[in-house]
């Protein structure tokens, strides 16, 4: 048998290691992120008119110059490979744009891939108390889905990004929603139980004392009985009571600079949709 030199074993056990541990690396590296953009707006797809692209791109340099918020909209085909999901993605390319003033933190990007039908509202630190998750799932899923499902991907991103300048002054009003049908059956029910137990089984069971009372008693009016038993003044149900209530290319025009990060940092805040 002929003998390994120990020196040549030395190198290709380092070699080894060295390989296996390139091989995990490799395997639990994460994906970068892309280049900041250089605009407010910018879709790569081609699906957003130009008058469009021009209205937000204004709309939201106007929202940074007076309250130094800055909010971007990102419109691509499919989400890059080597993420778990949408909100991954958008929180680490939020962080890594830095959007939103340093001191602040008041950044937040809406990210939209059509060829998924996803979209995601990522909302800096600074800004969750405007756009807290529930707003921002309301914006997302009633503003801008639902022209979305409609093709009418120009007239949602601007009903989005309106709703989005309104939230950030303390302004939207979500749409209202109607109360889903499984939710008032239940509703219902709730009501009827509590009306059979409170008011039809008492009932039931006066009108078998006065039964048991006549027969027993041999007396042949129950009125007063009634009277005494269902008064103002006696025991039994009353209606005062309390109980249940129902109650690629981006766009430029505009005038002026276009986006420069600030330093803001994202939490994981905001909200995903699809349509």
């Amino acid at each position: 048998m002929t003998r390994v030199p120990a020196r040549r074993l030395r190198t290709a056990l380092s070699l080894g290691l060295l390989l296996v541990l390139g091989m995990g690396a490799a395997a639990f590296a994460q994906p970068v992120a892309p280049p900041p953009p250089k605009d407010f707006f910018t879709d790569s797809t081609g699906r957003i008119p130009s008058d469009v692209a021009a209205q937000i791109e204004q709309k939201l340099r106007e929202l940074e110059k007076a309250s130094s918020n800055q909010v971007l909209v990102v419109v691509s085909d499919r989400l890059p490979e080597g993420y778990a999901d949408i909100s991954e993605y958008a929180n680490r390319t939020a962080q890594a744009w830095r959007v939103g003033d340093k001191s602040r933190d008041n950044g937040a990007v809406l990210f939209v891939f059509i060829g998924d039908r996803k979209m995601r509202l990522e909302v800096g630190y600074g800004l969750e108390g405007a756009l807290p998750d529930a707003i921002a799932s309301r914006i997302v899923n009633d503003e801008i889905a639902p022209r979305f499902r409609e093709g009418r991907f120009g007239e949602g991103l601007l009903a989005g990004v309106d709703a989005i300048v309104l939230a950030t002054r303390g302004e939207y009003k979500p749409i209202a929603r109607g109360m889903p049908r499984s939710q008032v059956a239940l509703i219902v029910l709730v009501v009827a139980f509590f009306l059979f137990v409170g008011v039809i089984i008492p009932f039931l069971r006066e009108i078998q004392s006065i039964r048991d009372y006549r027969t027993y008693s041999g007396r042949g009016s129950s009125g007063g009985h009634i009277g005494r038993r269902w008064g103002s003044g006696g025991g039994g149900w009353s209606s005062g009571g309390g109980g249940w209530s129902g109650g690629g290319s981006s766009w430029g025009g505009g005038g002026g600079g276009g986006f420069s990060g600030g330093g803001g940092s994202f939490g994981g805040g905001g909200a995903s949709g699809s349509w």
